[in-house]
């Protein structure tokens, strides 16, 4: 039978935690600049909230990088077997996955007017979305096989 030690599997799962935590504030430094059909108002309220929106590009990197490190550290926190293999193969997508966003990320931080006017790349960001799909579908496989008691 698998057997989880809960506290060596507690402190990947926290950094994970922050990590999401992180992505979130840095992603969202500029109120409605997602939802806003406009491209010039868009560029508008990027150019009025520069200094933060930049900084939450950087911090929202920041969290996209850490999270597939506490996934592989979750991942060795657990005993071979099945959850392991798929919470590894959850690390290993948002791996693959992170570069792609991050370097979305550096472009809308320093080319506000082609982010605002919707003018990137659409496939590195969906390869990253996708990815997360995967990420989030195999940490499901891995939590829907470990054991109902200890």
């Amino acid at each position: 039978m698998l057997h989880v030690d809960v506290k060596r599997a507690r402190r990947p799962a926290e950094i994970a935690v922050a990590a999401g935590v992180v992505w979130l504030a840095g992603i969202s430094p500029v109120p409605g600049v997602y939802l806003e059909p406009d491209p010039g108002r868009r560029l508008a309220m990027l150019r009025k909230g520069r200094r933060s929106w930049v900084v939450g590009q950087h911090v929202a990197a920041a969290g996209t990088a850490a999270m597939p490190a506490a996934f592989a550290r979750l991942a060795l926190a657990l005993p071979a077997g099945r959850p392991r293999t798929l919470v590894g193969t959850a690390a290993v997508a948002l791996a693959a996955g992170a570069p792609l966003f991050i370097s979305q990320l550096a472009v809308r931080a320093s080319d506000l007017e082609r982010f605002a006017e919707r003018r990137l790349p659409g496939w590195p960001f969906l390869s990253y979305a996708w990815l997360h799909v995967l990420a989030l579908g195999s940490l499901s496989g891995a939590l829907a096989g470990l054991p109902d008691k200890e």
